[in-house]
């Protein structure tokens, strides 16, 4: 993919940051929509092509590969959008554009860059695996096409139309379409602490007609991780706007607070923690900006891709959470009450972080990778 230049990606940061400016007094609004996101807010997303941004040019869509995506999930963090930029647009857009397959995926990809149409995958086990061999779903083959069994779990849930689901067969993985309408598919929410929800996706003996047998073989393996390390980058840009979000609302609380007569950040340590934060919410953006570049660029190995995905993913978790919990102290009180937007961001955090694997999970993976 061609790396996108600085000009372009400074426009786009313009853009995305008019979009975004006073988008988390919404936020709270959201909470009370049936499914926790504001589905105009989506369209609107869609429309700005930020779906479109990851997909190919020859597949139909703008091909700003995640460069671009950082910069635009970053805004979405920093205004703490509940909309599932990352779950329904980013996961299923990226692996549908790297599928080998024969059947023609134009139409899918381009009604999910639109916004017409809300997936998300389905393909991770109770402990949370990423890898695609593990997945607890499995096929069996019939006369009428396949068959689908097994429960997914930690899928995005609310307001989809499909379920794009990785199962394990005779022949190997093979990735299925699977609308959320198929008799015998049961799913179970569960409320998060951002107040939005996850689901387990149980197939039951659920069928799938052989023209929604999207991809199998060695591919699938390949297309799905591709689509898992561009996830990773992208939900890290989105810890990474949070973080940089609590930050500042940290240094302004500081500077108009008044103890003993002067503002509390005059106090010295109250000072270094602050500069401590912000160096480690630097350190992270740099980091996800670094992965996203060199996911961009094919001449890396598969192996490489993965090992900087999962850095960046560690490094912007801890971050966050470190960042929120400081930020909460020296709040006192007022930080951690709904009504002060500091809490929907630590949320968030909280949410985000533990999405696609926790910094444990992650720095594990790194290893493996880099060993590799």
């Amino acid at each position: 993919m061609e790396l996108i230049d600085e000009d372009t990606l400074r426009m786009l940061q313009d853009s995305a940051s008019d979009f975004t400016s006073g988008c988390a007094s919404q936020v709270r609004k959201s909470r009370e929509l049936e499914f926790r996101y504001d589905k105009a807010v989506w369209k609107r997303i869609a429309d700005q092509g930020w779906i479109s941004a990851v997909i190919p040019a020859d597949k139909g869509g703008l091909g700003m590969g995640n460069a671009s995506v950082n910069v635009i999930a970053a805004h979405i963090g920093a205004a703490a959008l509940p909309e599932p930029y990352v779950m329904a647009g980013i996961l299923p857009a990226t692996l549908l554009s790297a599928c080998e397959t024969d059947i023609d995926l134009g139409s899918k990809l381009s009604a999910i860059a639109s916004g017409q149409l809300v997936c998300a995958l389905a393909w991770q086990n109770v402990a949370g695996s990423l890898d695609p061999n593990e997945t607890p779903l499995t096929a069996t083959f019939d006369a009428e096409g396949t068959v689908l069994n097994g429960s997914a779990h930690y899928v995005m849930a609310c307001g989809l139309d499909a379920v794009i689901a990785v199962a394990s067969g005779p022949d190997g993985l093979g990735i299925y379409w699977v609308p959320t309408t198929s008799d015998n598919l049961a799913v179970e929410l569960s409320t998060r602490a951002d107040r939005g929800y996850d689901a387990t996706i149980s197939f039951k003996a659920v069928r799938v007609p052989r023209q929604n047998r999207l991809a199998c073989g060695h591919s699938v393996e390949r297309a799905v991780n591709g689509a898992i390390n561009a996830g990773l980058a992208a939900v890290s840009s989105e810890l990474n706007g949070a973080s940089a979000k609590m930050v500042e609302m940290t240094l302004d609380y500081l500077r108009t607070r008044q103890q003993f007569g002067k503002p509390i950040g005059s106090f010295q340590a109250l000072k270094h923690r602050a500069v401590d934060l912000w160096m480690h919410t630097e350190i992270s953006k740099e980091a996800t900006r670094k992965a996203a570049n060199e996911l961009d660029n094919t001449r890396l190995s598969p192996s490489h891709h993965s090992a900087v995905a999962s850095g960046a993913k560690a490094r912007a978790s801890d971050t966050a959470l470190l960042v929120g919990k400081q930020a909460i102290q020296m709040h006192g009180a007022i930080g951690i009450t709904d009504e002060y937007d500091l809490s929907l961001y630590f949320n968030r955090a909280i949410v985000l972080s533990a999405y696609l694997g926790n910094s444990a999970l992650h720095r594990a993976r790194y290893a493996t990778y880099r060993k590799g």
